[in-house]
């Protein structure tokens, strides 16, 4: 709170000797991809230059800018994600290790994640590993936080996290490499063409580690290695906009160890366990102008996976161990039209339907070897402005499964400015999450007829523009989450999926975004105060904190531009947290804080350009874990090289 304190400070002076500079800015969105999703501006909601009108959301949403993640250069995307508030990242080891996000203490599998609009998350598990999607194919992040399935429909139950491709503004060509510690090697080249009404991009990333770094365990603090870690990321990118029409493909390919948790105080002995992991996603998006009042979009995506898993020490599964291969597809087609019936009224409508289906050995006695979905979903929006500084907002979407029931899910939010600088926001609204098949039909685990997690959200908060470029939120929440879905102890040695009961989540958020010294620096800060307890009414744990729920989260990134050099900083802060319910103190996780820092320069003769930096995270080499038993990679040193290619033919 101090350095918040401190870059507002700082702002209000930059902005008072900058009120002159009437430069230009772009208009370019930097929010989520509303060409996607069931909601419909008539104008951007957040654009990079903070200028242009930052203060028209009606819920609380943080927009990490395109600017500050090439500034950062970050090596993940779930360092990108952390930044915004009441966000928290957890990871199961390094660069091959599982990340996934969770918002306002709620389960990874209850905040939706897209890439370009279409959803990452399949019908078997719902959650999203961040560490499979490169950080250098993120051009901005956006996280909305509170249910918001009544605009994005299933899973969008504590938030959502939209990620943007990078948007070309010219033709260039740029090829980067990277090294560091534990033999980490990357490179990435990326190819952009931009024309008159046109662009296509080409990108890919290959990401390989060796692992083995070093970890604490045991009574007396011994060091041993962390075997099984190593990994290899291959990523591509292809994507097309002429027009009113766009279409992008993102394929993924891993093959990466699975190190078994460590525990009673000892590195298990059994890290034998292989991840092989491939999917290829594809999204397409056209937009009909049917007057000028009157709008249609189509959407479609679908993502085809197949994953292998190899344990030859599972040996409870027979003498050979397991081996598990699953193969998902999932496809959503969309059509969305909007009317503004008047300057003050728009009506927007969606319809929307889903297939998707697993096929595996794993599943539940009876159920064969394949499990299907089918939904279909009906949603529509107004939002009107009854007096000059207040806008509302209203919407309700009905969800139908085919094995999981319906959901009825409304939003309800209000927007009043008191001033062009200050405004008041408030919402309300219903989300929900369908088990998922691993619920249902995962063998020993899976049960038939659960109902879908239901999550009331209310939010109020407020937005104030200190100065130029420099904006300030804050709010707060009440979750009231019901239907929960928890693995329910069945017998000694398993454990079945249940609606077991509620949970709660009260907090406090406020954030920062700026851009000073002529946007030279860019800077955000973030704070989140939170308490999210067990409300399922089972003796020793009703009214306990939820597991890998802090109670304090913070954030901090800066990043400095100059004409010949460029540094940079991000401080990531939990407090303690809990690793199993019953807030036994045994499982009390220490609180960490983690800096990071690089510095670099800047040259070349254009059009040629090129940029060397040194890049340090963990800074003071803690040994710490995020999830218990899954430790981290101390301090971790990066040369990166990048060379770049620029039109400069206007």
């Amino acid at each position: 709170m101090v350095l918040c304190a401190a870059l507002w400070v700082l702002a209000m002076a930059d902005g008072a000797a900058d009120q002159s500079d009437t430069s230009e800015r772009s208009d370019q969105s930097d929010g989520p991809d509303r060409s996607d999703t069931t909601e419909f501006r008539a104008a951007p909601v957040t654009v990079e230059a903070l200028r242009a009108n930052p203060m028209s959301e009606a819920t609380p949403v943080y927009t990490v800018s395109e600017r500050l993640v090439r500034s950062l250069l970050p090596a993940s995307t779930a360092s990108i994600v952390s930044l915004a508030p009441g966000t928290f990242v957890r990871q199961y080891g390094g660069v091959g290790g599982m990340h996934t996000a969770s918002i306002r203490g709620g389960a990874a599998s209850q905040a939706l994640v897209m890439y370009d609009g279409v959803r990452l998350a399949s019908a078997q598990n719902a959650t999203v590993d961040l560490s499979l999607i490169p950080s250098t194919m993120i051009g901005s992040a956006t996280v909305r936080r509170g249910s918001a399935s009544a605009l994005y429909g299933a899973n969008a139950m504590s938030g959502v996290i939209a990620l943007s491709p990078p948007t070309p503004t010219a033709t260039s060509a740029a090829l980067r490499g990277s090294f560091g510690s534990f033999e980490e090697f990357r490179l990435t080249s990326t190819t952009h063409v931009v024309g008159q009404g046109a662009s296509a991009s080409l990108a890919a990333d290959v990401h390989t580690t060796a692992g083995g770094y070093p970890m604490t365990v045991g009574e007396f603090d011994h060091d041993v290695v962390r075997t099984n870690t190593d990994a290899r990321l291959v990523s591509a990118m292809a994507s097309l906009r002429l027009g009113t029409t766009s279409v992008f493909a993102l394929a993924r390919t891993s093959q990466r160890g699975v190190p078994q948790a460590v525990v009673q105080g000892s590195a298990a002995g059994y890290d034998q366990a292989r991840l092989d992991d491939a999917d290829v996603i594809v999204g397409a998006r056209h937009r009909v102008v049917a007057s000028e009042a009157t709008m249609v979009e189509l959407h479609a995506g679908a993502r085809i996976a197949e994953q292998l898993y190899v344990d030859p020490s599972a040996t409870i599964m027979g003498p050979s161990g397991l081996r598990a291969r699953f193969n998902q597809r999932d496809a959503t087609v969309a059509c969305m039209a909007s009317h503004m019936a008047s300057s003050e009224v728009t009506l927007v409508g969606r319809i929307e339907a889903s297939w998707a289906d697993l096929r595996g050995a794993m599943l539940q006695p009876g159920v064969g070897p394949m499990v299907l979905r089918r939904s279909a979903a009906a949603a529509a929006e107004v939002q009107a402005k009854p007096f000059a500084d207040t806008d509302v907002h209203a919407a309700l979407r009905v969800d139908a499964f085919s094995d999981a029931g319906t959901a009825t899910s409304p939003l309800m939010s209000v927007r009043h400015g008191l001033n062009q600088d200050v405004a008041l926001r408030a919402s309300w609204s219903y989300g929900f999450r369908p088990p998922t098949f691993n619920e249902m039909y995962y063998l020993n685990y899976g049960t038939a007829g659960l109902l879908p997690e239901r999550a009331s959200t209310l939010q109020l908060g407020a937005l104030a523009q200190v100065a130029e470029n420099v904006v300030v939120e804050a709010d707060v929440f009440h979750i009231a989450t019901t239907n929960l879905i928890l693995g329910v102890p069945v017998s000694p040695v398993a454990t079945s999926a249940r609606n077991v009961g509620r949970a709660s989540s009260v907090g406090f958020e406020c954030g920062l975004r700026a851009e000073l010294f002529d946007r030279r620096c860019i800077a955000t800060a973030s704070y989140t105060r939170m308490d999210v307890r067990d409300r399922t009414g089972r003796p020793g744990i009703d009214g306990t904190l939820l597991p890998y729920a802090p109670q304090e989260l913070a954030a901090i990134a800066a990043a400095w531009m100059a004409d010949t050099w460029t540094a940079s900083a991000q401080w990531n802060y939990a407090s303690h947290r809990y690793a199993q319910p019953g807030e036994e103190f045994t499982a009390l996780l220490p609180r960490l804080g983690l800096l990071a820092l690089s510095a670099g320069t800047r040259g070349g003769v254009a059009p040629l350009g090129a940029d060397v930096r040194l890049q340090c995270d963990n800074v003071f080499d803690l040994r710490y874990d995020v999830v218990r038993g899954f430790p981290m990679p101390g301090r971790v040193i990066r040369l990166i090289v990048d060379v770049q290619w620029t039109n400069a033919t206007p």
